[in-house]
C-alpha cells in the first residue's frame, strides 16, 4: 500500500512539473509591443489606435493610448516582426515596420514612439484598396506623360 501512494505522489509530483515546463515555455513565446505618442509640441494624444500587423504571418492586434499617451500590448508573438501604426483622426497616420517583440515594457526592443502631425495626409500603401491602387496609378502615368510633355516643349 505504502508503495501503491508513493507512485501516485510521483506521478501526481511529475504531472505538476511537466505542467509547468509546458506553461513556462508557452509563457516564454509571449512579448510586448509598447511605447508613447505624442503631438509636435511633446504633448501626450490620448485614444490614438495602435494597430500591430505581423509581417511575416498574418497577426493583428489593436490597442489604443491611455491618457498619458502611452500604450502596452502584451500577448504578441516573438516571432516574427510587426508594422505599428498610429492613427487617429485629424492627424497623419504614422507607422514603423520590421519592429521586434520584446520582453517586458522595460527594454528599448518592442518599443515603438510616435510624434503625429496636425491634418490628414495619403493613405499608406499597404491600407490602400485596390480602386485606390488603381487611381493612383492612373494618376502617376498622367503625370509622366505630362512631364514627357513639358520635356519636349524645353526642348523645342
Amino acid at each position: 500500500m505504502r508503495l501503491k501512494l508513493s507512485a501516485v505522489v510521483s506521478s501526481i509530483l511529475l504531472g505538476l512539473v511537466l505542467l509547468g515546463l509546458q506553461s513556462g515555455v508557452s509563457f516564454a513565446q509571449v512579448g510586448v509591443i509598447h511605447g508613447t505618442v505624442v503631438d509636435e509640441q511633446g504633448n501626450p494624444i490620448e485614444d490614438v489606435l495602435i494597430r500591430i500587423e505581423g509581417m511575416e504571418v498574418s497577426r493583428k492586434y489593436k490597442v489604443e493610448t491611455n491618457k498619458d499617451g502611452e500604450y502596452l500590448h502584451a500577448g504578441v508573438s516573438l516571432q516574427g516582426t510587426y508594422r505599428v501604426i498610429a492613427e487617429k483622426e485629424g492627424y497623419r497616420t504614422a507607422y514603423v515596420e520590421g519592429v521586434p517583440a520584446g520582453f517586458d515594457r522595460n527594454e528599448e526592443r518592442g518599443k515603438v514612439d510616435f510624434t503625429l502631425t496636425k491634418g490628414e495626409g495619403p493613405t499608406p500603401d499597404f491600407d490602400m484598396t485596390d480602386e485606390q491602387r488603381q487611381k493612383l496609378e492612373e494618376e502617376q502615368k498622367k503625370a509622366a506623360e505630362r512631364a514627357k510633355k513639358m520635356e519636349a516643349v524645353r526642348e523645342s
